[in-house]
């Protein structure tokens, strides 16, 4: 990215005080590598053909609960079958001798 920018920079016919002067501090221990690489074409990742449209924001789901129930449909709405503890039942202790 450094290199580009200089690349960029000599290429605008700017002034030798104008070029831009890399801020990473190994970049100069890297010159060795100038004669060694060498860019490629790049590839894309996006399709051809993009939509011309894109969903507007209130057909899309606001929370990602919304989202699940969308796709599961209603059924996750049942309530399961558990059972039901009220509070002394969960707070009782069996006495435990003490020897």
């Amino acid at each position: 990215w450094e290199h580009k920018k200089i690349q960029d920079s000599l290429r605008s016919g700017a002034a030798a005080d104008q070029v831009y002067v890399p801020k990473l501090w190994y970049y100069q221990k890297l010159r060795f590598l100038d004669d060694q690489t060498e860019a490629r074409q790049s590839l894309s990742t996006l399709p051809s053909s993009l939509p011309s449209t894109l969903p507007s924001t209130s057909t899309l789901p606001s929370t990602p609960a919304e989202a699940s129930q969308k796709e599961l449909g209603p059924f996750i709405l049942d309530e399961v079958d558990a059972p039901s503890f009220n509070q002394d039942e969960l707070c009782q202790e069996e006495a435990v001798p003490v020897v």
